[in-house]
């Protein structure tokens, strides 16, 4: 992977992940919520607190961070809407699309920021869809995981920092 892939991807895991862990905690202190409120915030600030955590680890160009960051970013492609259960997770933008049995049948949404939205025996319309750049991003790590994994010199050339060319004298 090139230095900026590296970067790009571990600046929207980290950037993401902290914006969203930081709006989750400011739910939870501005109070208001019953128990089992409280509780779904407190798992979504455990994926944010992860996400955060692979955001470094990507930074740092490790091979197994690529691993972790696929099934971080792949938490983050269902959309899911029914009476019973409701699921969204984006961390850093979403660019989803859904079928929906209410109007209208066919959603498109694309957010700049971090979201989180799960209910339970909530009346909500029946809806399935996917977020395209979670799916993209998780394709990407994929493959890169992929190609970086089966190399043997990973360790010395993907990762170890550039140096300096020699000055010629």
């Amino acid at each position: 992977m090139r230095a900026w892939q590296w970067r790009l991807i571990g600046v929207l895991t980290l950037g993401g992940s902290f914006l969203g862990a930081v709006a989750s905690l400011m739910t939870i202190i501005n109070g208001g919520n019953n128990l089992l409120s409280l509780l779904i915030v407190a798992v979504f600030i455990g994926l944010y607190a992860w996400g955060v955590w692979c955001g470094v680890r990507i930074l740092e160009r490790s091979v197994d961070s690529l691993r972790r960051g696929i099934l971080f970013w792949a938490f983050q492609i269902p959309y899911l809407t029914s009476p019973l259960l409701s699921y969204q997770f984006s961390s850093g933008a979403q660019a989803t699309v859904a079928v929906q049995s209410a109007d209208p049948a066919l959603l498109w949404t694309v957010q700049v920021g971090s979201h989180f939205a799960a209910t339970v025996l909530r009346p909500a319309a029946w809806g399935i869809g996917i977020n395209l750049l979670a799916l993209a991003a998780t394709i990407f790590l994929s493959l890169k995981y992929r190609s970086l994994s089966r190399r043997e010199d990973v360790v010395e050339t993907e990762l170890a920092p550039a140096e300096p060319e020699a000055a010629a004298s």
